[in-house]
């Protein structure tokens, strides 16, 4: 489009043939002029042929070419086409095993590019820069309009000369040419064609808002008022608009009289601007900007800050932008402006929620690509409306089936964007006491619909072929328990024992029995549960034992629990992975997704590389608790029973151990697959290793396979594409005006530590944000 063509590197030279020279000749005279080793390389002759419509550029390659070359150049000399300009011929060159060339490949850069100018003629008879300005400034009617400047004039651009040629509809970064004259003739002048600013992000320190000159072009009409305003800032004066049309824009200073003016146009055909005129002399007396800039607008200071808020998580608040701006600009601005630039820097990072609903279709097809046996699913009402979403990554799906306790911890959290909704979230615990996701999914709110479908979900995705060996730990959310019994009928469903502590602190019972309830449910023995439990009947009316009652022995108690859930009491890992999510649960929905996907990548790559580095047989938690247990076990007293039973005293805490079923009286072998102290000491009597009592779960050989698989990211051009299909619509609800709330409400019968100030010792602040004036002598 346009004809409009770029040159990277190269130079210019100049020279003299005649009407009838060869083909071969002229080849061999450009390799002679130019130094290059015709053996070893070839060279690719192109001119573009001067028309007033687009056209790909003529390959010179045998003698008919050559003289169709020359006789076009010999046209340009004639009194009739003294304006028209002449046509350089451009040189790429190339070791001769390269692939052949193809004009239409606009992204090939050569490594040597030199440029050899138009034949026939001297290179004195090139337009200069002037001679075009003054083609652009022919075509001005008597009021100076402008609008259709293009349509008036083909050329938009001279076409200087170069190595390559670069289609207009590229984007690209032009260079500055010099076209070196032949010595013979003229010294030769440096020609600046332009330069193109397709950066995102501006930053006032930066060359680009510093240098503005004529030829410079930029991608759009916003992108060049951006720039200029950002010269403004930059220089401490203000501008008036004083037309503006699609294909013009002229800026003057704001003082009345001054001089200062600045002219872009339209290139025809094409959305970039070009600086046809800049006059950059003030004849005005300018004064230091006190209050305010009429060019510091919101836009333009978000684009400013937008380096600011990359990443997740990122502290800068609208009085920080204030005090910026006003110290290294002396501009001041409003909170009003100062929150509205830090919502287009957001909005330009993020993109809208809106449009962020209509990028997750495509976005999961991406992933699912890339990632092979990745599971989502999308689901929404018949207006196309979000409902629900779920996601497990292949790498780790698998790592859970071969590596993985069998133990599934669920919880939900709420998210903080525009719609809100609930965060699901399924996790394991890896052999390492690491934190391992499992499944994610986001809903409407923790009700029992949104529960069942994101269960029904993790059951085809896990595909647990015996549910009676699955364990499902949660707090007591009735919609839980409804799902998991409806789902995953014969499972485990445990509850977490903190949860249950926390309900009896809001329900007001005496916090005298909370050690005691703690201890029960964490005791290996039957015989000590009870023990326990006998102490809580009488205490506060016997109240705390009817709801410990309710809840069920079996749901929270180690030592009756009809389950294994092996040393898995809390849902604290799922707790953990969303205040780690914390910041994340504020983005938009496919933010939000890339930023799971992310943090997964993360941890697959470091706790891979740390488990390579692991030469224990055992993970580095349970080689830890091993080993204080076999220091323990060595001063034991073991009385052999048969080849593989021992009776080991240990105090009250007797065990008799069965090696051969990994099983032992106290019931810890039984429970956490890992030996107890009574087993080691059967070991070192036995005089064998005690690595083949440990479940596989805890080796560092399941570590490694767990985290084998890389997992892999999506472009940033994928996660901001729209699926080709129906277009997802964000849910109908959305969160209610005013300020959100940033800090979360603590949960009945939660407690919140209090800080203390280590500056002034009072409660309720830390040593930063302390207020207390310093005593200058110390008091007592």
């Amino acid at each position: 489009m346009g004809g409009i063509y770029k040159f990277i590197g190269g130079t210019g030279k100049g020279f003299v043939v005649n009407e009838s020279i060869s083909y071969e000749d002229f080849l061999e005279k450009i390799y002679k002029i130019t130094g290059i080793d015709r053996t070893s390389n070839e060279l690719l002759m192109k001119f573009v042929y001067n028309t007033h419509f687009h056209m790909e550029p003529l390959v010179v390659s045998n003698e008919d070419d050559l003289q169709f070359f020359l006789r076009q150049n010999d046209d340009a000399r004639r009194p009739d086409a003294s304006r028209k300009p002449g046509t350089p011929l451009c040189i790429t060159v190339r070791p001769k095993e390269h692939q052949q060339f193809h004009s239409q490949d606009a992204s090939y850069v050569p490594e040597t590019q030199p440029f050899v100018g138009r034949a026939r003629n001297r290179i004195d008879d090139f337009p200069s820069l002037s001679q075009f300005e003054e083609d652009f400034d022919a075509v001005r009617d008597g009021q100076g309009r402008e609008d259709n400047i293009n349509d008036e004039y083909d050329d938009d651009i001279p076409f200087v000369g170069g190595a390559s040629y670069v289609p207009e509809t590229q984007p690209f970064v032009v260079d500055d040419v010099a076209a070196t004259n032949d010595p013979n003739t003229q010294t030769g002048e440096n020609i600046q064609v332009g330069q193109y600013s397709g950066s995102n992000t501006i930053d006032l320190n930066s060359e680009s808002s510093d240098t503005f000159d004529v030829g410079v072009i930029f991608t759009n009409k916003k992108e060049l008022h951006k720039h200029i305003s950002l010269y403004a800032i930059k220089k401490n004066f203000q501008f008036r608009v004083t037309r503006s049309t699609k294909s013009l824009l002229v800026v003057e200073c704001l003082a009345s009289g001054c001089q200062w003016r600045m002219r872009g146009i339209k290139l025809k055909e094409t959305e970039l601007f070009l600086v046809k005129k800049f006059n950059d002399t003030h004849t005005c007396s300018l004064e230091f900007v006190n209050h305010g800039h009429k060019q510091a607008s919101g836009r333009v200071i978000g684009d400013c800050i937008r380096a600011r808020y990359e990443g997740v998580g990122r502290v800068y608040r609208p009085n920080d932008i204030i005090q910026d701006i006003r110290r290294e600009y002396g501009i001041n601005i409003t909170y009003d402006k100062a929150w509205r630039a830090r919502e287009c820097a957001l909005y330009s990072l993020r993109g809208s929620p809106e449009e962020s609903f209509a990028y997750l279709p495509h976005y999961c097809a991406v992933l699912e690509n890339n990632n092979p046996g990745t599971i989502t699913h999308i689901e929404s009402n018949d207006d196309n409306r979000f409902k629900y979403f779920f996601m497990a990554i292949g790498a780790s799906l698998r790592g859970f089936h071969s590596s993985m306790r069998p133990v599934i911890v669920v919880d939900g959290t709420h998210l903080k964007g525009k719609y809100l909704g609930t965060l699901f979230v399924a996790t394991a615990l890896d052999g390492n006491e690491q934190i391992y996701p499992v499944a994610f999914g986001i809903g409407d709110s923790e009700n029992n619909a949104s529960w069942q479908w994101f269960f029904e979900k993790l059951r085809d995705a896990i595909t647990v072929e015996d549910f009676s060996r699955l364990c499902i730990i949660s707090d007591r959310n009735p919609s839980i328990d409804r799902a998991v019994s409806l789902v995953l009928p014969g499972s485990f469903h445990g509850a977490c024992i903190v949860h249950i502590q926390r309900n009896m602190k809001a329900k007001g019972f005496n916090e005298s029995i909370i050690p005691i309830y703690l201890k029960a449910a964490k005791v290996y023995r039957t015989s000590e549960f009870e023990h326990l439990m006998n102490q809580l009947r009488n205490v506060d009316g016997g109240r705390p034992y009817a709801y410990l009652v309710e809840a069920g022995f079996h749901r929270w108690s180690r030592a009756l629990s009809s389950g294994k859930r092996y040393s898995i009491m809390t849902t604290n890992i799922a707790e953990c992975l969303n205040a780690i999510l914390r910041d994340a649960r504020s983005l938009p929905i496919t933010m939000l997704v890339e930023q799971l996907r992310a943090k997964l990548q993360e941890w697959f790559s470091a706790r891979r590389n740390n488990a390579a580095s692991v030469t224990s047989y055992l993970c580095c938690e349970c080689d830890k608790e091993v080993r204080k247990r076999s220091n323990r076990s060595q001063r034991l007293n073991v009385q052999p029973i048969s080849h593989s039973e021992y009776y080991v005293r240990d105090g009250d805490q007797d065990g008799q151990v069965d090696l051969q079923n990994k099983t032992c009286s106290c019931r810890v072998f039984d429970l956490d697959q890992l030996p107890c102290v009574h087993a080691l000491a059967a070991c070192r009597v036995r005089n064998i290793s005690f690595n083949s009592l440990c479940s596989p779960y805890y080796t560092n050989e399941a570590l490694m396979l767990a985290y084998a698989e890389a997992i892999y990211p999506v472009t940033i051009e994928d996660q901001r594409k729209v699926s080709e299909d129906n277009v997802l619509l964000p849910p109908a609800t959305r969160r209610q005006g005013g300020r959100p709330r940033q800090r979360r409400i603590p949960s009945s019968g939660e407690t919140i530590a209090m800080r203390i100030c280590s500056r002034c010792r009072q409660r309720g602040h830390n040593r930063q944000t302390c207020k207390e004036p310093i005593a200058l002598t110390p008091t007592s």
